[in-house]
């Protein structure tokens, strides 16, 4: 299944309050596009 990008801004904007925890493909996904987010910020703190 394919989601598009709507659908991705829909799980980031609940920010912390959310876990994708099915499909495991999704989570990964989720979870790399949070990694690439800290890896901008990550200096800064």
């Amino acid at each position: 299944m394919l989601f598009n990008f709507d659908y991705y801004q829909e799980i980031l904007s609940s920010g912390e309050d959310i876990e994708v925890l099915e499909p495991l493909w999704l989570r990964k996904e989720i979870a790399g596009i949070i990694n690439r987010m800290w890896n901008k910020y990550k200096n800064d703190v």
